[in-house]
């Protein structure tokens, strides 16, 4: 399963600051829950990726990735008619 979210916001350094506490915030809730944080994960400037694991009552193995991307964007919601 992924999970992608994205941070948006108009300003580089609100969306720095704000970054830095993402972390051990979404490592808690999803310890909350069972689940672990893998090695597997990836951090680059605008995106930081999480893999947690957690194997359920019949041993089957379940990874979730979560995508945090804090990159400025701009969303349109338009109507494209052909």
């Amino acid at each position: 399963m992924d999970i992608d979210i994205d941070y948006v916001i108009g300003s580089n350094e609100k969306m720095q600051k704000d970054r830095d506490p993402l972390k051990p915030f979404t490592i808690r809730a999803m310890s909350a829950k069972g689940y672990f944080l893998t090695p597997t994960g990836k951090a680059h400037y605008a995106l930081k990726c999480f893999v947690f694991s957690f194997t359920n009552s019949a041993c089957n193995k379940i990874n979730i990735n979560i995508e945090l991307n804090d990159i400025d964007r701009i969303y349109y919601n338009r109507r494209f008619v052909p």
